[in-house]
């Protein structure tokens, strides 16, 4: 096959792979929410409002944007997944009683959280063609162990910033 070039197709074949990889994520992510009997609502593609009773978030975001402000004194994680759509999520007034995970899967897309200064900050996302950017000043204040709050998941052309 010496006239075809290959090279050529490596970038969309590489993007539809990663498509059906976040889609077959998303799929999964709420099957498991729906075995542990968590809430299965979709929120709206753009939003202001205030949440107070949010324990589990589950955003889809698709060309759009979201701000939430979460004030649940039991926050246990969730999910946000963007394409080409940034999200933003207030956590300064919520509190967590046991470690929160919160899975994030980015496709052009950009997420800020903040977060209460004493909250330790665990990452597990992987970024190609993005970043991951810790901006909180934590210098006068003490991390309580007890407080943690685990990012997990993948951005791809897109960042994830934590402040406080």
């Amino acid at each position: 096959m010496a006239g075809w070039n290959l090279h050529r197709f490596i970038w969309p074949v590489a993007l539809i792979v990663f498509g059906f990889f976040f889609l077959a994520e998303r799929n999964s992510c709420s099957n498991r929410r729906r075995n542990r009997g968590l809430p299965q609502g979709n929120e709206p593609l753009s939003s202001n409002v205030d949440d107070d009773s949010n324990e589990f978030i589950d955003y889809s975001i698709f060309m759009g944007s979201i701000k939430k402000k979460i004030v649940s004194k039991n926050f246990r994680g969730g999910t946000i997944s963007c394409v080409m759509g940034g999200t933003e999520l207030d956590l300064s007034q919520a509190d967590i009683q046991k470690p929160a995970v919160i899975d994030i899967s980015q496709l052009f897309g950009g997420t800020k959280i903040v977060v209460p200064a004493h909250w330790d900050i665990k990452s597990e996302v992987s970024a190609m063609l993005g970043g991951f950017e810790d901006k909180r000043n934590i210098s006068s204040h003490v991390i309580d162990s007890n407080k943690t709050l685990l990012l997990k998941g993948s951005t791809l052309f897109g960042g994830i910033e934590i402040l406080n």
